[in-house]
């Protein structure tokens, strides 16, 4: 790539951002105004010299019936209705916590719908569940959101983008009480002022209170009408918020670890094996957090759920370690130019993120440690020690619109690798919304290793169809990869949707759902044609809680780097599932179709049950066949999940999976304690891992691990 080419795309996107940026110069000067109209609808906070009992009861003389508001809006099934399951909500402060009162109905005198007993499940929000979320910087994008099921089992997030980005992986500390009575259950909030990051002096919040109620399949909000969930930017006002202290300056939480494995295992010495380490906390001041780790022990994190995964491409799996949760949201970009995952162990890391006017500004530096190769494998799984570091800057524009820079470099042995991108994200009237993203990345940047895309997109919670271009170069994948996650490069793509949400006012059914999407590409190089894909989707869901859905999706495949010869893939599916819009629910579905050459049919089953009030189960079922199957994919699994909660917070967890084709089984057990939730907490966990030896036919692999741990944060 010669000089000129190299020029011209940095000033391409150079060109993108200072555009931006002196847009948002151009509105810096001007307020918000999302809360300032006068149907804005406002709740003031309650002085109170000590604090509630926090037992879920909702006596008088804590919680006068005066300071109630209700009449909340239904977002669905018909938006802006009323429904019988509004609750009522109540908020009072004693200057180092907000309380928050919620009395939630039971109209039929059935006992709420609660089966999660895990904090932050993803099933948490198929219970019946209440919640809020405060929008401490009155931006209209950004938000805390804080949210518990009947049994209190409790779930929370930050929200980005006026709700377009979640993050449900961020973690703070604070309590819910709840008590289930015949025609009502009542739930208890407390969220200390040091669990979230607020402007100084502020003294009004945005704020919006939520009930899921599944029973009706309703979400009802205090404010509105809104148009989709976490909407943000049509909060309402939280009033007479006290001035909080500041946060204690520093928190430290050390741990200290116990590993025993009788084999070698890469990555973990035979035996005993000893860790100490540490995690710390210091607020600089109201809006700025600095956050180290000193040799985190990563080995309580779960295995991951095996993926079905047909095509050449790499798969993504979830972050799960701690020190990478945070600021989550600042990164989650659609051409992933951070996958923390490409980090190994590491021996220490600092990260800092916080807010300065209208910038949000963070960033990490890590040194991630070497690790060597397992001889007993084909693979070399060998890493160099490497030091990492990232930066974000992301600018508040015009109302609930932003801007922003993300840069990464990884440096070892061999150099630097890293990626530069700029974004945009545009929150117009009408539910429109403009996102785009411009990226470079090294060694030796240019068009054939930088990409970018542009989307338009109307989207609420009832429609959503969006337009969308790509362009990745020709060696963009193999360069960001070092520090990224991209599954593709040399492309030219074209992508549309469109999918709506018929909820019913009469009739045999409560809403049929459909969406289909149109995806085409081409070789950036030469243009040539290399796939285009049709997929449809539709589902009905019927009044006695039966629902099914039918999938269907048509690929044609040129050859390519990936692909020998011309394919044309046909895939269906059917499914059948009862009270699938609760946690509680029975899905069981058909696939079949013609892929890669290959007959395929894939069956599968799940289902999530309440054996006991306190012991749930979660089972799924799958069995590919492909005939002829000359890459041995076919096989059965079986995924098992046993849980048995004594407390939200006193847990026993069994979580077992099984594929036949490689005889592997995976199993994982915990017992855990937060006992001063969520940092402080004793766990006991035993994982084993016993499958087939690569490289010896006949042979079998065993890796037991034991692992105790006890981590104890020391202020708060």
């Amino acid at each position: 790539m010669n000089r000129s080419v190299n020029l011209s795309f940095s000033l391409g996107i150079s060109l993108m951002f200072s555009q931006t940026v002196f847009l948002s110069q151009t509105v810096s000067a001007q307020e918000n105004t999302y809360l300032q109209g006068p149907d804005v609808r406002s709740i003031t906070v309650r002085a109170i010299s000590a604090p509630p009992v926090l037992d879920g009861r909702l006596p008088e003389s804590e919680w006068p019936a005066a300071t109630f508001q209700g009449e909340f809006w239904q977002l669905r099934p018909v938006r802006g209705g009323r429904s019988a399951a509004d609750p009522l909500v109540s908020v009072a402060s004693d200057g180092e916590s907000l309380y928050i009162a919620f009395i939630a109905p039971l109209p039929d005198g059935e006992p709420p719908l609660a089966g999660v007993t895990r904090r932050d499940s993803d099933g948490l929000g198929d219970d019946d569940y209440l919640g809020l979320y405060f929008d401490t910087y009155l931006d209209g994008r950004t938000a805390f959101v804080f949210y518990a099921n009947a049994l209190g089992t409790q779930g929370d997030m930050k929200i980005a983008n006026d709700g377009e980005t979640i993050d449900p992986t961020w973690d703070t500390r604070w309590e819910v009480a709840t008590n289930v009575e015949v025609d009502r259950w009542t739930a208890e909030f407390r969220i200390p002022f040091r669990s979230i990051s607020w402007p100084a002096d502020s003294t009004v919040w945005g704020v919006n209170f939520a009930r899921g109620f599944p029973a009706e399949l309703s979400y009802n909000i205090w404010t509105g009408p809104v148009d989709k969930t976490f909407h943000i930017s049509r909060s309402g006002r939280l009033e007479g918020i006290p001035a909080p202290d500041r946060p204690e300056p520093l928190s430290v939480t050390p741990y200290l670890s116990l590993r025993h494995a009788p084999d070698s295992i890469p990555g973990v010495k035979e035996g005993w094996h000893p860790e100490i380490g540490a995690d710390l906390q210091s607020n600089l001041g109201s809006s700025w957090t600095l956050n180290a780790t000193l040799n985190p022990d990563f080995a309580s994190v779960e295995g991951d759920r095996e993926q079905i995964n047909l095509t050449p491409f790499e798969t993504s799996f979830p972050e799960k370690r701690r020190f990478f949760l945070e600021g989550n949201d600042l990164w989650s970009n659609r051409i992933r130019t951070f996958y923390t995952r490409r980090i190994g162990q590491i021996d220490g890391g600092a990260k800092m993120v916080g807010r300065t006017g209208r910038n949000t500004l963070a960033a990490l530096m890590v040194r991630e440690a070497s690790f060597a190769d397992d001889p007993e494998t084909m693979q070399d799984e060998s890493r160099s020690p490497a030091s990492w570091g990232v930066f974000r800057v992301r600018r508040d524009v015009m109302e609930n619109s932003t801007v922003g820079l993300l840069a990464v470099n990884r440096h070892d042995t061999n150099g630097d690798a890293g990626t530069l991108g700029s974004d945009i994200y545009l929150n117009l009237a009408n539910d429109w919304y403009i996102t785009g993203q411009a990226v470079l990345s090294w060694p030796d940047p240019g068009l054939a290793t930088s990409g970018f895309f542009l989307r338009a997109e109307r989207k609420t919670n009832i429609y959503d169809y969006h337009l969308r271009y790509t362009e990745l170069g020709e060696r963009f994948r193999e360069n960001a990869n070092t520090v990224g996650f991209i599954r593709d490069d040399n492309r030219r793509e074209l992508d549309a949707a469109a999918g709506y949400t018929w909820w019913r006012e009469n009739g045999p059914f409560q809403f049929i759902e459909y969406d289909s999407n149109y995806n085409i590409y081409w070789n950036r190089t030469d243009g040539r044609l290399r796939n285009w894909e049709i997929s449809q989707e539709a589902m009905i869901y019927l009044n006695n809680d039966l629902s099914f859905a039918y999938e269907g999706s048509f690929e044609n495949q040129e050859p390519d780097r990936w692909f020998d010869r011309h394919y044309y893939n046909r895939e269906h599916l059917i499914e059948a599932g009862y009270k699938t819009e609760e946690w509680a629910s029975t899905e069981i579905g058909y696939s079949w179709g013609w892929v890669y050459d290959s007959d395929y049919s894939l069956w599968e089953i799940s289902f999530n049950r309440v054996l006991l009030p306190k012991l749930t189960a979660s089972y799924s079922f799958s069995d590919l066949r492909l005939v002829p199957d000359l890459e041995k994919d076919s096989a059965q699994r079986h995924v098992l999940r046993l849980e048995y909660a004594f407390t939200p917070d006193l847990y026993w967890r069994v979580f077992g999976q099984y594929n036949n084709r490689t005889h592997r089984f995976y199993l994982y057990s915990v017992f855990g304690w937060r006992y001063d939730p969520p940092f402080s907490a004793v766990y006991i966990t035993y994982s084993r891992d016993e499958f087939s030896h690569e490289m010896i036919p006949g042979k079998r692999d065993a890796r037991p691990l034991l692992f105790l741990k006890v981590s104890h944060q020391i202020g708060r």
